[in-house]
């Protein structure tokens, strides 16, 4: 049927023709978006596969290791009305996964201070558990829509789900728990610089890493939360094409970043030291100034002897335990071998 342009339609099948535009815009981003996510996490993963296979499918089995497989799998597959719910129901689990690499770093950063580690796990329990019950208060809202307009049908749509009114309550408490967890990492990289006292890598790495994906969040977190009422935008966040199995565009960014900042640790920790435990751990090394040597896994360690300041070489290497050679420059060279042990590796 041809409309005449130059006949005028009855307000309400102009307030209809309004929604069915916003509703296919908002159909095109999300599509795009899908894409988007869907080929930034495969190029992100064939990029970062040597590293991953290098510093967390080898070795002994740890914590980290296991979070790093779980978050680097996250896929969240929609296929219309009850899978949608499933959808947000997989998207909280990938948010608390992620979180939970956040949190598991704070808790080796303060092995030293039991108040600390429990508070960031409180708000980490706080965090999720806000998070489900803002799900929970959106739940019975969560149903697809076939078509955007009553008695009119329009193939090709998929199925898209109206985001409820109150759904960026679930923003909140992932805003406040990232604030709060970037808050510990500032303030013990301000407290205490590294177990390194040249450059200060560990922390700086921190620092900045933290910072960036702080960003992120806070970007991704006020941009959801503001374009939730505004149908042509909110269909990226909850659109589920029939054809097109794709996680959340928020998500995808995040957990490519928190995949970036435990990479970031592992390099670092084999670029200085070869074990992750030893560079994490500063309840010795704290109270010893240290410098980088030439080869790996050795240190320019400064020795005080009496009045005068000696410098040696110090070459870590692990057998049973750390085995500590610390070498003499002076004509009276000794030898001191030590055995210590050093934490659990991260």
């Amino acid at each position: 049927m041809m409309l005449d342009p130059r006949q005028q339609l009855p307000p309400i099948a102009e307030q209809y023709l309004v929604e069915l535009i916003q509703s296919l815009e908002g159909l095109d981003k999300a599509r795009c978006l899908a894409i988007a996510s869907i080929t930034m996490v495969i190029y992100e993963y064939f990029l970062t596969i040597d590293d991953e296979i290098r510093y967390f499918w080898t070795g002994k089995w740890s914590i980290s290791q296991s979070i790093f497989d779980t978050d680097d799998s996250y896929a969240g597959p929609n296929i219309c009305d009850g899978a949608i719910r499933a959808s947000f129901i997989l998207s909280v689990i990938a948010m608390a996964i992620i979180q939970a690499v956040l949190v598991l770093r704070i808790w080796y950063l303060y092995r030293h201070s039991r108040t600390a580690r429990i508070l960031a796990v409180a708000c980490f329990v706080t965090c999720i558990t806000a998070e489900c019950v803002a799900l929970g208060v959106s739940f019975k809202d969560l149903h697809s829509q076939i078509n955007p307009l009553p008695g009119v049908r329009i193939l090709g749509l998929g199925c898209m789900a109206p985001p409820p009114s109150k759904l960026w309550r679930m923003f909140i408490p992932a805003f406040v728990l990232h604030t709060v967890l970037y808050i510990f990492t500032a303030y013990r990289g301000l407290r205490n610089r590294s177990v390194v006292a040249e450059a200060a890598p560990l922390m700086r790495r921190l620092l900045r890493d933290g910072g960036i994906f702080y960003f992120v969040v806070f970007c991704f977190s006020a941009i959801g939360a503001a374009m939730t009422d505004h149908p042509s935008y909110s269909a990226e966040f909850n659109l589920c094409d029939r054809l097109t199995a794709s996680p959340s565009f928020m998500l995808s960014i995040t957990s490519i970043c928190i995949s970036r900042v435990m990479l970031g640790i592992r390099s670092l920790a084999a670029e200085l030291i070869s074990d992750p435990a030893l560079l994490l751990n500063n309840a010795e090394l704290s109270r010893v100034f240290l410098k980088r040597g030439t080869n790996t896994g050795e240190f320019i360690v400064n020795v005080h002897d009496d009045d005068s300041r000696q410098f040696g070489v110090l070459d870590i290497r692990r057998e049973s335990g750390f085995i500590l050679d610390v070498k003499m420059d002076k004509d009276s060279i000794s030898t001191v071998d030590t055995v210590l042990q050093i934490g659990s590796p991260v």
